[in-house]
């Protein structure tokens, strides 16, 4: 059963990276305009500049940390992160009054990312080959 347990981790870490690494992929294709649009939402925090740098930063990280929880590398920190970005999200789209359509994807990511922060990567993934790998005589 503990087999099953650890199976399921790894399809929802598979599965929330693929998600966040496609995002973070179409974001970056998606060049300055894009990158501006999502950089826009830094005003929330009262900063009012370098908006397409802000915006390929998250982009950025969105991919990385989307491969990162893919492989379940430094699950933790990435989680963390990407928690970040979601509740940044969040604020801007409550701020924008928008409807329950438009935070659809960042509210259940943000839960996704929380459940895995409390559990961390489960033992089929490279943090855990590393840990036993520097383990071994």
């Amino acid at each position: 059963m503990e087999f099953i347990t650890d199976i399921g981790l790894l399809l929802i870490r598979i599965g929330t990276g693929l998600l966040f690494f496609a995002r973070g992929i179409l974001s970056i294709l998606g060049g300055s305009e894009r990158w501006s649009q999502l950089g826009s939402r830094m005003a929330y925090l009262d900063v009012h500049s370098a908006f397409a740098f802000w915006g390929f930063l998250t982009a950025f990280l969105m991919a990385c940390g989307g491969v990162f929880l893919l492989v379940g590398l430094r699950l933790r920190p990435v989680t963390v992160v990407l928690g970040c970005l979601c509740f940044l999200s969040l604020a801007t789209q409550a701020g924008q009054e928008v409807g329950i359509i438009h935070i659809a994807y960042s509210l259940p990511a943000l839960f996704i990312l929380a459940g895995l922060f409390c559990t961390g990567a489960g033992p089929l993934s490279v943090d855990t080959y590393l840990a036993n790998r520097n383990k071994q005589p």
